[in-house]
């Protein structure tokens, strides 16, 4: 027992949100402390269960960001830009159709 392929998908954005964002601080000089990514990812399940087509299967993933970081509102722009232009796994879901919505809390230390 393990994953399933659809959780392994979320699971894998949250991971590489993770990375990506962490290395996108680390160019403009940000350093993340407790930085946590957590996912709500709508699923039309209607194609697994065979009963129709379904051109996009998820078509929202809301990402929630926290941490704690004494960035200012400009870098941190900086770093969302980044993080959506890099993220390889991201790119390929919204290319597919899905909206990925990014929440970002972070909060000084």
């Amino acid at each position: 027992m393990g994953l399933a392929p659809t959780e392994t998908l979320v699971a894998a954005l949250i991971g590489c949100t993770n990375v990506i964002g962490q290395r996108a601080g680390e160019k403009h000089g940000v350093h993340f402390e407790d930085l946590t990514v957590d996912a709500l990812a709508d699923f039309d399940r209607r194609g697994v269960m065979f009963e129709e087509e379904i051109e996009v299967p998820f078509p929202k993933i809301v990402l929630t960001i926290k941490g704690k970081s004494d960035v200012d509102d400009a870098t941190l722009e900086k770093v969302k830009t980044d993080l959506a232009k890099y993220c390889p796994i991201a790119k390929v879901i919204r290319a597919s159709g899905t909206v990925i919505e990014e929440i970002w809390e972070i909060s000084k230390p």
